[in-house]
């Protein structure tokens, strides 16, 4: 996959494309780490698979469009979110900022997916706050899996 490819041209001023994907070991589990359009690319998601990760975290912005519905927004975290944790078999971690980046409004729409389900998604309502979010997830049944 080209890192060229996940940089917008609005963003090269202020991003540098990194060169791989790594899984980083922190206490006993397998961590990766993916950034913001990485997650556009379902090879991606497959690296990660490939290396028996349990949690995939992805910093991202989400930007504000007018004319998304609660509707549209749950078909697209479902296309991406859920898919990509399906086929990395593991939890996916989305960070979403607040705010405004670049001039354009972002919306937090931070989630948490397991590969069987969302777990958690910030609603309409949550999106335009900062907060602090925390979940337990069972990491035992998913090491289970992966054995």
């Amino acid at each position: 996959m080209g890192s060229e490819m996940c940089i917008r041209d609005r963003e090269k001023k202020f991003l540098t494309p990194g060169e791989n994907f790594r899984v980083f070991k922190i206490n006993g589990l397998k961590i990766g780490l993916m950034i913001c359009a990485d997650v556009l690319f379902m090879e991606s998601f497959q690296f990660y698979n490939v290396h028996k990760v349990d949690i995939i975290f992805v910093p991202t912005t989400s930007s504000y469009k007018e004319e998304d519905t609660p509707e549209t927004k749950l078909k697209r975290d479902e296309e991406i979110w859920l898919k990509g944790a399906k086929i990395a078999d593991c939890y996916i971690i989305k960070v979403s900022g607040v705010g405004k980046i670049l001039g354009r409004k972002i919306l937090g729409r931070s989630l948490v997916a397991s590969p069987e389900k969302i777990i958690f998604r910030n609603n309409t309502d949550g999106e335009k706050q900062e907060k602090i979010i925390s979940i337990n997830l069972n990491l035992n049944t998913q090491n289970k899996k992966k054995k």
